[in-house]
């Protein structure tokens, strides 16, 4: 979904199933987009960064669902940057972001859903920002589990808001510092889950 009214749609599936990006990916850029991962499927995003609901009338999903289904990332992941971005993490899913910033709802208008569903879904980041300038949420639960290498902020600059929900048998694991409210609109409610503030 590249401009205004354009849409897109790529599905994987099947364990073997793979697709390799080498460099920036973009999901609902000016339209709408969604990719599908599933069934042990994989996408490597390692060559760049990756972007769902760049610009304000885009909107762009990546759901993952099925165990051994993974996305693996070189550089930041930001779900709703001018747009509406939202990215599903089912039972046995990972998605690996390590390698830069995992941002929901980055820029003012924007907003970003993360949802982490079910035992052994997994998403990591070097670091976690849950509303920029925009709405972002974080919803875990169900045993699945969030973990930021260092820094986590809820509500980051000024008219962001943030809110991260950690469910029954769910974790967010942090390894530098947290912040609710920076600048912004911040609230962290663990309900049956576990917060682990290792930094």
């Amino acid at each position: 979904g590249a401009s205004s009214g354009a849409s897109g749609t790529i599905a994987l599936a099947d364990t073997g199933t793979a697709l390799r990006v080498g460099h920036d990916a973009t999901i609902g850029a000016g339209g709408t987009g969604s990719v599908s991962v599933g069934l042990g499927s994989t996408l490597d995003l390692s060559g760049g960064a990756l972007v769902l609901g760049e610009a304000g009338g885009g909107a762009g999903t990546l759901a993952l669902t099925g165990s051994g289904t993974g996305v693996s990332l070189g550089a930041d992941a930001t779900i709703g940057a001018g747009g509406r971005g939202s990215l599903d993490l089912e039972s046995g899913t990972t998605l690996d972001a390590r390698s830069g910033t995992l941002t929901a709802g980055a820029s003012a208008g924007a907003s970003g859903t993360i949802a982490i569903n079910g035992g052994d879904a997994l998403a990591e980041s070097q670091e976690l920002v849950i509303g920029g300038g925009g709405g972002g949420t974080l919803g875990i639960a169900s045993g699945g589990s969030a973990a930021a290498m260092s820094d986590v902020v809820v509500g980051a600059t000024q008219g962001g808001s943030g809110s991260i929900s950690v469910g029954a048998s769910a974790e967010l694991s942090v390894g530098g510092l947290l912040t609710v409210g920076g600048a912004g609109y911040g609230s962290l409610d663990v309900n049956a889950g576990s917060l682990d503030l290792t930094g």
